[in-house]
C-alpha cells in the first residue's frame, strides 16, 4: 500500500515539473518571438531595406535568359535497363551542376553556347504498383525503398526531366539526348543481340507454324478421316477433327508479341512521349522571393542585434 502511494506521488511529481517545463519553454518562446518583432520594428527601414533587395535579386533570378523551362519525355528502353540510361542522364547533370558546359558539349555533341542553356537534366523513374505493369507511377520525390518487394521500379521505362534558359532548343534536346543514348557502344551490342534473338524465335514459330499447316494439311485432306478419333489421350470423339486450332493459336499469339517487341525496337530507346516545355519558367518569382526573403531577413536580424549591442561588444573587445 505504501509502495503504490510512493508510486502515485511520484507520478504526480513528475507530472508537475513537464508542467514546470511545458510553462518555461513556452514563456522563452514567447520572450524569443517578442524579443525579435521588437528588433524588427525597431530598425524596420533595415527591414524594410532587406525585404527589398530579396525581392530585386528575386526578380533578376526570374527575369530575362535565367528563365528555365522545364519539359519532360518518357523513354520506353530496348537495350539495357532504366537505371543503366538513368546513370548516363546523372553524368549530364554532373557536368551542368559544376558548370562544366565544355564537357556536356562534348558528351552530346553541341557548341558551348548551347551547352550553357542547360539547367538541368535528371531522370525519374516508373513504380509498378503492386507488381502490375498496367498501373505506374513516377517517382517524382525519390522516396522509393530498394527493400520494397511489392512496389518495384520499372526496367524498361523512363522519364527524363530538362531545364532549359531557351525554350526553343527542346526539339534540339530531344534528339540530342536520344542520340547521345543510342551512340553508346555497351547499349548497341545489347541491343543488336536482343533484336538477333527475336528474330530467332520468330523464325522458330513461323517454322512451327508450317509444320502445323503440312500436317493439318495430311490429316484433313490425304487421309481418310476415322469416324471415331482420340481426342486429349483420353476421351474418344466421333465426327470432324479440330482443326490444331489451340496449337495455331498459341503460336500466333506468340508471334504477335514478337511483332510487336520488333516494331518500335530499331534503336536502344523509343520515345513514347516527347518533350511539351512549360510555358513558363518553372521557377517563380515567389518562390525565389520566399527563399530570398528567408535568408536576407536572418541576416537582418544579425546586424540589427550587432548594431543593438555595439557598446557592450566593443566594451568586450576592449577587456584584456
Amino acid at each position: 500500500m505504501e509502495e503504490k502511494q510512493s508510486q502515485e506521488l511520484d507520478m504526480f511529481e513528475l507530472m508537475i515539473r513537464c508542467k514546470e517545463l511545458a510553462s518555461r519553454c513556452y514563456c522563452i518562446a514567447c520572450s524569443f518571438v517578442t524579443d525579435i518583432l521588437r528588433l524588427t520594428y525597431g530598425y524596420k527601414f533595415l527591414f524594410l531595406t532587406s525585404l527589398i533587395a530579396a525581392g530585386a535579386l528575386a526578380y533578376y533570378k526570374t527575369s530575362g535568359d535565367r528563365r528555365i523551362y522545364r519539359g519532360e519525355m518518357a523513354l520506353k528502353i530496348n537495350a539495357g535497363t532504366s537505371y543503366t540510361i538513368a546513370d548516363m542522364m546523372n553524368e549530364l547533370d554532373n557536368f551542368v551542376y559544376l558548370n562544366d558546359s565544355k564537357a556536356l558539349a562534348e558528351a552530346l555533341k553541341i557548341s558551348e553556347e548551347e551547352a550553357m542553356q542547360v539547367a538541368h537534366v535528371k531522370s525519374f523513374f516508373y513504380i509498378a504498383i503492386n507488381r502490375d505493369s498496367t498501373r505506374a507511377i513516377i517517382d517524382y520525390n525519390g522516396r522509393y525503398d530498394i527493400e520494397d518487394t511489392l512496389n518495384i521500379r520499372v526496367k524498361d521505362k523512363l522519364v527524363i526531366s530538362v531545364g532549359l534558359k531557351d525554350r526553343d532548343m527542346f526539339e534540339k534536346m530531344q534528339n540530342t539526348i536520344t542520340s547521345y543514348i543510342n551512340r553508346n557502344e555497351y547499349l548497341n551490342l545489347l541491343h543488336a543481340k536482343h533484336i538477333e534473338n527475336l528474330r530467332q524465335r520468330e523464325n522458330v514459330i513461323n517454322c512451327d507454324l508450317s509444320r502445323i499447316d503440312s500436317l493439318q494439311d495430311q490429316q484433313f485432306f490425304k487421309e481418310t478421316k476415322p469416324e471415331i478419333y482420340l481426342f486429349n489421350k483420353t476421351q474418344l470423339r466421333t465426327g470432324q477433327q479440330d482443326l490444331f486450332y489451340n496449337d495455331k493459336q498459341n503460336l500466333l499469339d506468340k508471334k504477335q508479341t514478337l511483332e510487336e517487341q520488333l516494331a518500335g525496337n530499331n534503336t536502344i530507346v523509343t520515345i513514347m512521349s516527347p518533350f511539351h516545355p512549360t510555358a513558363v519558367s518553372s521557377v517563380s518569382f515567389w518562390k525565389k522571393f520566399l527563399i530570398y526573403g528567408f535568408v536576407f531577413y536572418i541576416l537582418f536580424l544579425i546586424c540589427a542585434t550587432v548594431y543593438k549591442n555595439r557598446a557592450k561588444i566593443h566594451e568586450y573587445l576592449k577587456e584584456k
